[in-house]
């Protein structure tokens, strides 16, 4: 079942008329963590590896995750919104969250949230 999910999301087109497709999702039935996040921007269409960009920088760093671990999908299942980059709009990629701005104005997130959030993903992936 999984096989075949992750073989229709390779394959997906819909978005062929407005960009080249890039899917990216990684992910096995014996990953123990899910993260799912905003549709990829333009370093990850190019590698074609999810979070592979700044923002997964700050992903690890806040799940104590290490780049071995968290690309291993036998561990950790990567999959975005939105399978593919969806393209530039005015002041940047069509989804893109502003997360330096929002982090600035609530800085209780990373003093409160962060700390428990990498004790959760400790437990769950060792």
């Amino acid at each position: 079942m999984l096989e075949r999910l992750q073989q229709e999301i390779a394959s997906c087109r819909v978005c062929a008329a407005h960009i080249e497709p890039r899917p990216v999702a990684t992910f096995s039935p014996t990953a123990r963590l899910v993260i799912i996040g905003q549709a990829p921007g333009t370093a990850v269409h190019a590698s074609g590896i999810p979070w592979d960009d700044p923002s997964g920088n700050r992903l690890r760093e806040w799940t104590g995750l290490d780049a071995g671990t968290m690309y291993d999908p036998a561990r950790v299942a990567l999959v975005p919104m939105g399978f593919c980059y969806p393209g530039k709009a005015s002041g940047g990629d069509k989804p893109s969250w502003r997360s330096t701005i929002w982090m600035r104005k609530n800085p209780w997130f990373e003093a409160e949230v962060v700390p428990v959030l990498r004790q959760e993903v400790i437990a769950r992936i060792g």
